[in-house]
């Protein structure tokens, strides 16, 4: 199966078509957030490193947020 994008998961959960799913997007980046978190993390199992990866040059404010909250997980565990 290949992953969806934030916008394809968007619309899967609420149940309308991908263009309202970016209009929803683009009024809340919440949305992108929980999508990191409940669809790549959960559902895909990725690692944070994995999706970090994945992030562009011009982040949105989801990813740079994402990487805030999980960038100090990597190094905890490369303490221990």
């Amino acid at each position: 199966m290949a992953r969806l994008t934030a916008s394809e998961w968007v619309a899967r959960e609420n149940n309308c078509s991908e263009s309202e799913a970016e209009n929803m997007l683009e009024d809340d980046p919440d949305l992108e957030y929980e999508y990191y978190l409940r669809y790549c993390l959960q559902e895909l199992n990725l690692s944070p490193d994995e999706i970090i990866r994945g992030f562009g040059a011009d982040m949105t404010e989801a990813q740079e947020r994402f990487i805030e909250d999980f960038k100090g997980e990597d190094e905890l565990e490369l303490e221990q």
